[in-house]
């Protein structure tokens, strides 16, 4: 009887040690790991890109600005130079 129970206390344990284990691991990633992660997938496509893509000046993208406003019509040209 006293066996089961500690191999019933072990198991627990165990449980609650893999828990806290996957818990810290979660946290780690959170904060610190995507960034390092990050960090190393930016260094290696440095290392294999070695052209480099400039953007062309003389080429000016057409821009549409849509601002949905009712009874606004004083604060339109306000927005717009914002």
């Amino acid at each position: 009887m006293e066996r089961e129970a500690n191999s019933t206390n072990f198991k627990i344990m165990n449980n609650t040690m893999v828990l806290f284990w996957i818990l810290a691991l979660i946290v780690f990633y959170t904060y610190i790991g995507y960034g390092m992660i990050l960090f190393l997938l930016v260094q290696l496509k440095k290392m294999w890109t070695t052209e480099k893509t400039f953007f062309d000046s003389e080429i000016e993208p057409y821009v549409t600005l849509v601002i949905p406003a009712y009874n606004e019509l004083s604060f339109i040209p306000d927005k717009i130079k914002n």
